[in-house]
């Protein structure tokens, strides 16, 4: 129900009006022809307005300017107008301060990113127009005024309306980069991980060395350690040392001067110097040339540097982090590996697990990817079946996490079913366990026949003897036992008193 008068009141200082508006009299500056230039590019337009002269004045206005005009004379109507659909341009009558006029424009502004909002007012007072604001009008027009006055608010509005697109944009990328980088896990390794990487967002200038296997997520422990330390505030810079040749990797690293060799037409900074007030991430760091492992060493030392071809000497204050998949320490025995640049790297170590030594973080690991590329290719699916479930825990990962994304990716693409079951998925790795019916049968042949017990004390012993196993994989932590079983942690704890009461002993937890 619409509200007669506002009956809400800002904290607002009553301001000149001229303080909201643009001048008024902007038709002396532009001609109509302009005006239609600058803003032909637009296609639609819903005008809100109850005075019928006044809407068709400004309805014919728009039309010559190539727009196509919704125009409705109440708020009620407009809700039904954009809810169907979406406006290059909104002008909206607050019509004697109605809250639901200034709700239309709230809901607009909310969920019509692309839609900028124009108030028009006979108010004599700077708050409605405040309110407007508030609520997400682009800006406001008090009447009367003359419809081509309308054609520069327009455009000033549409332009702050790009710009506030563009920014939403780039936000929602920036969010969707996040998500890509969010770590995954409840096991107890995985949660030392992250203590450590908490622990130094204090330490902004201590070096780190992160070793693990591929795909074992050694980039996004680096980003982790960025965005606990530096947030958005500092740039955050990789270099594959692999993947640069040894001869470009120093230029690439410390920038060079115009003239330093053949090709080099101006100055590069490197991105050393592109890293300042941030991070250095040094991917591959074991298979660095040895000849500038040296000068790699020197800069760890102060943050010093000169670039190719400078005399120079330039300081950043930035952290660094290392990684690798080698095993260094061997490198150091049979000299690949420079000992010195090893023990000043290794200041602050992390190794990350395998995911095979992970536990359940494969099923969850494995729910959260389905859910984000389900989004990403538009499908309905809800998880993994148990069966599935089964076959993940089952098996060896030997590519770790990078393997199972690029798995659940491949059978997000090609399940038309709500659930992803083992039919969805090829593994490329060796190792493939075979959970089939003859391997079913074979374990049931294992089974013996309770001699003296009661079948529900029988069942007993194989539920403990599973809860067990659970809780031993989930480092003793029950709620991480629970969810690798698939219950609630009040039926597990409800499950682990029934079955101590039918034994008679107590689940090893």
């Amino acid at each position: 129900m619409c509200i007669d008068r506002l009956s809400l009141e800002f904290a607002l200082e009553p301001r000149p009006l001229n303080q909201f508006l643009a001048p008024a009299t902007v038709h002396g500056f532009f001609k109509t022809s302009r005006l239609q230039m600058a803003i032909s590019t637009l296609k639609s337009a819903l005008l809100v307005e109850s005075d019928s002269a006044q809407a068709s004045a400004v309805k014919t206005y728009l039309e010559r300017c190539d727009f196509a005009v919704d125009h409705v004379p109440d708020h009620a109507r407009a809700f039904e107008a954009v809810s169907t659909g979406n406006y290059d341009v909104a002008i909206v009558e607050l019509a004697g301060g109605k809250a639901c006029d200034l709700e239309l424009i709230q809901y607009i502004s909310r969920n019509l990113i692309k839609t900028a909002t124009i108030a028009t007012t006979g108010s004599e007072t700077s708050k409605l127009g405040a309110l407007a604001l508030a609520m997400g009008a682009r800006t406001f027009l008090m009447k009367p005024f003359a419809p081509d006055d309308l054609g520069e608010y327009v455009r000033r509005a549409i332009e702050d309306n790009k710009h506030a697109e563009e920014a939403f944009r780039l936000a929602r990328i920036r969010e969707q980069e996040r998500q890509s980088r969010k770590i995954v896990g409840f096991s107890v390794t995985m949660r030392s991980v992250m203590e450590l990487v908490a622990s130094l967002a204090d330490a902004p200038d201590t070096t780190v060395l992160i070793k693990g296997e591929s795909g074992t997520g050694k980039d996004l422990v680096a980003n982790a350690i960025h965005d606990a330390t530096f947030g958005e505030r500092g740039p955050f810079n990789a270099v594959n040392c692999a993947a640069i040749p040894a001869e470009l990797i120093e230029s690439e690293l410390f920038g060079y001067e115009k003239g330093a060799f053949t090709g080099a037409f101006q100055t590069k900074r490197g991105t050393v110097e592109l890293s300042d007030g941030g991070t250095l991430y040094l991917d591959e760091i074991a298979e660095m040339p040895t000849g500038l492992q040296a000068k790699l060493l020197r800069f760890l030392d102060d943050k010093s540097f000169r670039r190719v071809g400078g005399s120079t000497v330039l300081k950043v204050s930035l952290r660094v982090i290392a990684a690798t998949n080698r095993n260094v320490e061997e490198m150091v025995q049979r000299g690949a590996f420079r000992r010195d640049l090893y023990f000043r790297l290794s200041g602050f170590p992390i190794t990350l697990p395998p995911l095979r030594e992970r536990g359940s973080d494969a099923l969850d690991i494995s729910r959260y990817l389905v859910e984000r590329f389900a989004k990403r290719h538009g499908k309905q699916i809800r998880g993994i079946t148990p069966q599935l479930e089964q076959l993940f825990l089952a098996y060896h990962w030997p590519g770790n996490v990078r393997e199972l994304q690029n798995l659940i990716e491949r059978a997000v693409i090609i399940s038309d079913q709500p659930w992803l079951d083992t039919q969805h998925v090829r593994f490329d790795g060796a190792g493939r366990p075979e959970i089939d019916g003859s391997s079913k049968q074979d374990a049931l042949a294992d089974i013996s026949l309770p001699l003296g017990r009661s079948y529900l004390k029988e069942i007993a012993f194989y539920e403990k003897e599973l809860i067990e196993r659970a809780i031993r994989e989930a480092g003793g932590v029950k709620t991480t036992a629970a969810k690798l079983l698939g219950i609630s942690r009040h039926a597990f704890d409800r499950v682990l008193k029934r079955v101590d009461r039918l034994t008679g002993d107590r689940a090893a937890v």
